[in-house]
């Protein structure tokens, strides 16, 4: 019995300063040209793919992504075009559009920038339905610098699901805590590539 070979995926990764997307971009990649900041300042200064990686059948890329500001308006739209310039270059090699992780500290503010237009943006990268926004192919990945104790992660999801990400989420877009180990990125990757299926 033959199989079809499933095409390589590219996943965009985007968050707003300081939490986490090189992080979680170069553990799972392992890719060493990967810089990651000290603190809240950005050090990736333009969108760029990473090395492919296996997750269960597929060859997959992050494309990791400038931080924006979280309350700047008009700040996600520009690291929205320059990532959709990197998944349209990738997929011209035979790479497949497959969603986006959205990174987020656990214990960081509300990101207060996301408008209508952002969803309509974020389904557009996805390759989903655009009016109204399907985010089925988006995950809002919350991580912390510190192991906090299970209650507080939750109490924190919830203040976040109820505040900033309650429209993500309203669209079909889901949550899920980031432990910081290879094993818990892999299977968050792989829960988004089964959304594409």
């Amino acid at each position: 019995m033959s199989s079809t070979r499933q095409p390589p995926a590219i996943i965009g990764v985007m968050g707003i300063h300081g939490s986490g997307k090189s992080t979680f971009s170069k553990l799972l990649s392992k890719d060493e040209t990967i810089l990651i900041g000290s603190d809240l300042e950005s050090v990736t200064t333009r969108s760029r793919r990473s090395q492919c990686f296996q997750v269960g059948d597929r060859q997959v890329s992050l494309v990791d992504t400038f931080g924006i500001d979280g309350h700047r308006d008009g700040d996600e739209d520009r690291a929205i075009r320059q990532m959709t310039s990197v998944i349209k270059n990738a997929e011209k090699d035979g790479f497949k559009r497959e969603g986006i992780i959205w990174i987020h500290k656990i214990d960081g503010a509300s990101p207060r920038m996301i408008r209508p237009n952002t969803l309509r943006s974020l389904a557009n990268v996805c390759g989903t339905r655009t009016y109204p926004p399907d985010l089925r192919k988006v995950v809002i990945v919350t991580t912390d610098s510190k192991a906090l104790p299970e209650d507080v992660v939750s109490k924190e999801e919830a203040r976040l699901r109820a505040e900033g990400f309650k429209e993500l989420l309203d669209a079909g877009a889901r949550m899920e805590h980031h432990n910081g180990t290879i094993e818990d990125g892999e299977k968050i990757v792989f829960r988004l590539l089964q959304q594409g299926q």
